[in-house]
C-alpha cells in the first residue's frame, strides 16, 4: 500500500503560507514572486513575522476578498 503526503496548499481553499512558496522574510531577499504565488494559490495568505521585501506590484486579480494572517 502506498501512502501519499498531501500539503495544505493542495487542498482547495486552504491557507497558503508565503514560506511554502519560497519567501524568506529577512528584509534582504526579494520575496515578491513567493508572495504573488501564495496570493495566486489561495484567498487566505499567512505571512509569518518578518520583513518581506517586495520590489514590484502584487496582483490580486478578481478576488473578492483576501485575508492576510
Amino acid at each position: 500500500m502506498a501512502l501519499t503526503k498531501v500539503h495544505n496548499r493542495m487542498v482547495d481553499g486552504a491557507v497558503a503560507s508565503v514560506i511554502d512558496f519560497g519567501a524568506v522574510g529577512d528584509g534582504t531577499t526579494d520575496d515578491t514572486a513567493a508572495i504573488q504565488a501564495a496570493l495566486n494559490a489561495s484567498n487566505t495568505v499567512y505571512l509569518p513575522a518578518g520583513s518581506y521585501k517586495i520590489t514590484d506590484k502584487l496582483t490580486l486579480g478578481l478576488l473578492l476578498r483576501v485575508t492576510l494572517i
